[in-house]
């Protein structure tokens, strides 16, 4: 009897030990528009709203951004639909028109 009670404590500890809490992933957004500190700033707010994403795991260089989050909480297809909506074209998402639109010249 004792011994079936610890080898179910045994099983009970594996099991919640192996459940995943957060799976850490980085990926690269192609975002072509996003060239200056200006575009690179929006789309840092854009993905730093979203849970799972912190400010400085992203780092934007020549038209692509590199983004750390947690897959757990916020998909790929998430972030570029933040980017997106923030004006800017996200691989094979574009870019919301009226978000476009209004963003200042030097964004454009």
């Amino acid at each position: 009897m004792k011994f079936s009670a610890c080898l179910l404590v045994l099983i009970i500890s594996l099991i919640s030990l192996s459940c995943r809490q957060q799976d850490v992933r980085t990926t690269t957004i192609q975002c072509p528009q996003v060239r200056n500190s200006q575009s690179a700033s929006r789309v840092t707010m854009a993905l730093t709203r979203m849970d799972g994403v912190q400010a400085d795991s992203i780092k934007v260089k020549d038209g692509a951004v590199t983004v750390t989050y947690d897959s757990m909480k916020v998909a790929v297809k998430n972030l570029d639909f933040s980017i997106a909506e923030a004006g800017f074209d996200a691989d094979d998402i574009p870019a919301d028109k009226k978000a476009r639109e209004a963003l200042p010249a030097e964004c454009k």
